[in-house]
């Protein structure tokens, strides 16, 4: 008798310094006072101001301009001085998609065996202290943002604040942070620097490229004083500095004048940034418009809009809702837009869905940008028209459902937000977004209908317990006053693939899977995510799901890494080697992360995290793999 797990498994492919010094005399009788960064020098997709210390050459140095204007993305800012609201706290790892609550530590990482490690940057319990040079080469390989919650928090949990890497360097922590910084995590990027800065002072280069991560940081979270000074530190230092950082502190301190009312500073910073050389020329313009009091054109040519234009946009104050190309905007200011008090509403909304989005920003923030739209109370009664605008109506929906007091009918605004961010792509972070609100829902015959929506909203949040409980009461069919249930015990299955804790044992929850499998519920992409996830956890998986699986087409789309990143994932993970092995994890994965992953990657990246000793992230991406195409039931 033929194996059909063999059967399966075989239909897989096999792949296995004058001008300097006067500039920091004319900017400092300009009385520059109070910053952000813009990246002047190439190479900006991979922005570490510690990659680039190497000694300066003596006279004026222009850097070489790299074609177009694309700087690294930012991430959340709280900037009580810009005058908007600020936003919640957006932690390290907090509760969101496919992440459970529990806290993991370098405690929950084997211990390693004789011959097994730790390889270069190897950071398991008993592990050395990672390379300062490892990190540098991590920061330039791996693309973020990235499209994925689990590679989000995967790499947070690695790098961030409490991260599992140890680096005692500052070059080290500095690298950490710019990676962060570049992901859009720019609070935990923050976190990072200020760990760096309250080492020994260092001074030289290694001091100047501390200066211009904080800089560009203090900024981003709200503190311009700390930037402004950082960045007034960067110019008076030029003539010692390479091009790159005595180019970045001209720029900031450019903009650091603007905001403290004098408009000059910025024309001024314009002319000695394009003396300088290697400032962008999307960025000189701007600092020209703002000197002359102009609005500042945004996203010109089709260029990326970072930070800085957007708040000499803001400084300037002359900004129309059209002139917003928000699908061309950095992480970072569109985290900036959905805050101000300059940007219209729906601008406000659209910029933090499009942050989170990428993962730039928690849900909660997602919630609380939604929660300071402001609707009458008879609006709110109504509900909305047919005229409403998608935005508003998606912020009309929660507003009205966290303040309805009724079960039945807050869950159905629930259901039709969620239904309306489907729509927009951001299903799983609104999800996550409602789960204050779904926490105050009891699980009654009344509201039987809304069990799987509940499960969908609480394994989105990470509250693994509360979305057991809702599937187990949904598990049995029920006829309500409003229709028929279906079962959902299948939902189980995939919270017991997304619990570490494995508190649903490995695949004893399979049986009603199977039986969706054999009455065609599952797609045939979807049959083949579920094997390859369940051979790669290790899962018994039933004989009728494997043949199942192999009677269906077998994909052949989504990302494949270039040949032999996968020998090196395996290697890496081997070894212990944290670093390289969450580096090659992106890689295999690609941008669009689990869900755009070709099934042998997807498989081999599950099997990797696992023999590494992060069994929370591999199951985290299993989940993130699995949760749109899972059937939902055929009443919803």
């Amino acid at each position: 008798m033929t194996d059909p797990k063999a059967s399966w498994c075989r239909r897989r492919s096999t792949l296995t310094g004058c001008r300097v010094r006067a500039a920091v005399v004319m900017l400092g009788l300009a009385a520059f006072a109070h910053g952000v960064s813009v990246l002047p020098v190439a190479a900006q997709e991979s922005w570490n101001p510690f990659n680039d210390l190497a000694p300066p050459s003596p006279g004026l140095r222009r850097a070489q301009r790299p074609a177009g204007d694309a700087r690294p993305p930012l991430g959340p800012l709280d900037d009580a001085r810009s005058g908007a609201q600020p936003l919640p706290p957006d932690t390290s790892v907090g509760p969101g998609v496919f992440a459970p609550r529990e806290a993991v530590d370098r405690s929950d990482l084997p211990s390693l065996t004789p011959g097994e490690g730790p390889g270069p940057g190897s950071t398991a319990a008993g592990g050395s202290a990672v390379d300062p040079a490892v990190l540098a080469k991590l920061s330039a390989e791996i693309q973020v943002p990235t499209a994925s919650i689990a590679l989000s928090r995967l790499l947070v949990r690695l790098i961030g604040p409490r991260g599992l890497v140890e680096t005692p360097s500052i070059e080290g922590l500095g690298s950490r942070s710019a990676l962060l910084y570049r992901a859009g995590r720019v609070r935990d990027a923050d976190r990072v620097a200020t760990e760096a800065a309250s080492r020994e002072p260092v001074s030289g280069h290694t001091g100047a490229a501390l200066n211009a991560l904080r800089a560009r940081l203090g900024l981003a979270v709200g503190d311009r004083e700390r930037a402004c000074s950082a960045a007034q530190a960067l110019v008076q230092a030029g003539a010692e500095l390479p091009a790159a950082l005595a180019a970045e502190g001209i720029v900031i301190q450019g903009y650091c004048g603007a905001a403290g009312g004098n408009a000059t500073a910025a024309g001024l910073a314009a002319s000695l940034g394009r003396e300088q050389g290697g400032v962008s020329p999307v960025v000189l313009a701007a600092l020209e418009a703002a000197g002359a009091g102009e609005s500042v054109e945004l996203g010109a040519g089709g260029q990326r809009v970072g930070i800085i234009e957007w708040r000499l946009a803001e400084t300037v104050g002359k900004i129309h809702p059209a002139a917003l190309p928000l699908n061309r905007f950095e992480p970072a200011a569109l985290v900036a837009v959905a805050q101000s008090n300059v940007a219209a509403p729906s601008q406000r909304v659209l910029a933090v869905e499009a942050a989170a989005r990428i993962n730039a920003v928690e849900p909660s923030v997602l919630a609380e940008v939604y929660r300071q739209q402001s609707f009458s109370a008879a609006d709110l009664a109504q509900g909305p028209s047919a005229k409403t605008e998608a935005w508003a109506r998606r912020a009309f929906l929660f507003k009205a459902a966290e303040a309805e007091r009724t079960p039945s009918k807050r869950t159905r605004l629930v259901r039709a937000a969620l239904d309306d961010a489907r729509r927009a792509g951001i299903y799983v972070q609104t999800a996550a977004a409602f789960e204050r609100i779904v926490e105050e829902v009891k699980p009654v015959a009344e509201v039987g209908w809304f069990a799987e929506t509940a499960v969908e909203v609480m394994l989105a949040a990470g509250r693994i317990e509360d979305a057991r409980r809702w599937a187990q009461f949904g598990a049995e069919p029920r006829v309500t006053a409003d229709r028929p249930q279906a079962s959902l015990s299948h939902w189980v299955a995939l919270i017991d693939i997304g619990d570490p804790a494995m508190r649903g044992g490995r695949g004893a929850s399979l049986a009603s899977v199977e039986e969706l499998a054999l009455r065609g519920r599952f797609t045939p992409e979807g049959l083949h995510r579920l094997a390859t996830v369940l051979d790669a956890l290790d899962y018994n998986v039933p004989v009728r799901l494997w043949e199942a699986a192999s009677r269906a087409p077998q994909p052949t789309s989504g990302h494949l890494p270039a040949t032999g990143v996968l020998s090196e994932l395996q290697e890496a993970a081997r070894r212990k080697d944290l670093v390289r092995t969450v580096s090659l994890v992106f890689k295999t994965l690609g941008v669009d992360g689990p869900e755009g992953a070709h099934m042998i990657a997807l498989g081999d990246t599950i099997r990797a995290l696992k023999r590494a000793g992060l069994e929370q992230d591999a199951r985290a991406v299993a989940t993130e793999a699995l949760f749109a195409l899972w059937p939902r039931a055929q009443s919803s």
